[in-house]
Parts: structure tokens; sequence; C-alpha cells
């Protein structure tokens, strides 16, 4: 299961966005809303039009707003590579 924190880098919100709010969204309604709010900010500072603010969470809203952010962010999504303390632990 994945965690979030409220100090989560905001790319962790972008990683597996479909899996990440099918359990969210029903199980944590309240965090669904705090993402669906920063979501909101962000598209709003980049100057797109968005949903007010009390406008219903669900699945398909965040996922739409993740997909109109890529429009503005450049987001790495390969795969980054394994840090050397982690090696060196599994020894």
């Amino acid at each position: 299961m994945v965690g979030l924190s409220a100090n989560a880098p905001l790319s962790l919100v972008f990683f597996g966005v479909s899996s990440v709010t099918a359990w969210v969204v029903p199980a944590y309604p309240s965090i669904a809303c705090l993402i669906f709010l920063k979501l909101r900010a962000l598209l709003q500072a980049e100057g797109d039009s968005v949903p007010p603010d009390d406008a219903p969470v669900d699945q398909s809203v965040l996922i739409d707003l993740c997909q109109r952010l890529r429009k503005y962010r450049d987001l790495d999504w390969s795969p980054s590579p394994p840090s050397r303390r982690r090696s060196l632990l599994r020894r």
C-alpha cells in the first residue's frame, strides 16, 4: 500500500494516479479532497480553467486534473536508478 503524507512530494501523487485514487477516494475522502485542492491550485497558477473548490471529487476528476497538469509540469516517469546505499544494505 502507498502511504501519503502532507509533506510528500507532488510527484508521488502523479505516480500510479489511477491505482492511488482507486483506494484513496473511497477510503479517505478528506485526503482525496486535499489532493484535488492542490492540483486545482497548481492548475490555477498556470492559468488553466479549474473546477470550483466545492466540486465533487471522484477518481475521474483527479485523473483529469493530473493529466491536465502534465501539460505544464515536466515530469520524469522513468524509474530512478537504485541508490548505492540500498545496494550496500542488501549484502
